[in-house]
């Protein structure tokens, strides 16, 4: 009986690691960025309403281009955007300004004639999309760029 016990004491503690350590590297991926059009878009996601507020993109923007910060999205294509922790999406809105998540656009031609530092200090994205958590679920989270 005591061989028993020890044996079924290793399957609870086994499972339990199990249980504990799977929910560690928890991932957010309900957030999509769909590109309608028959261009690739330059884009960012932010929770500031101008790029000028973010103290990360101003803080590094002599330091690095509009490379190290924009994601691009080819023509007529979905993609997930990823974000460590569970509810990673909802605490990301839920902590930034005004409780939206923001979405900028850049045109081509802007990246390419300004330099990175002026695009943001001078806020020169080529559209600005701000969704609230409500927004984002009754649009099942996703984001549409035209």
């Amino acid at each position: 009986m005591n061989k028993y016990y020890i044996i079924l004491k290793y399957i609870i503690l086994g499972g339990l690691l199990i249980l504990l350590t799977e929910g560690c590297g928890a991932k957010d991926d309900r957030l999509n960025i769909n590109n309608p059009t028959e261009d690739g878009i330059y884009y960012l996601i932010l929770d500031k309403s101008l790029l000028n507020r973010s103290d990360d993109l101003l803080k590094n923007c002599k330091m690095f281009t509009y490379h190290n910060y924009l994601n691009s999205i080819p023509p007529y294509t979905k993609e997930s955007r990823l974000i460590e922790r569970s509810d990673g999406w909802i605490d990301y809105i839920e902590t930034g300004e005004n409780k939206k998540l923001y979405v900028f656009s850049f045109d081509t031609d802007t990246l390419e004639k300004y330099e990175w530092e002026k695009i943001i200090h001078k806020n020169k994205y080529k559209k600005r999309y701000s969704f609230s958590l409500e927004e984002l679920n009754k649009r099942n989270w996703i984001v549409d760029l035209d």
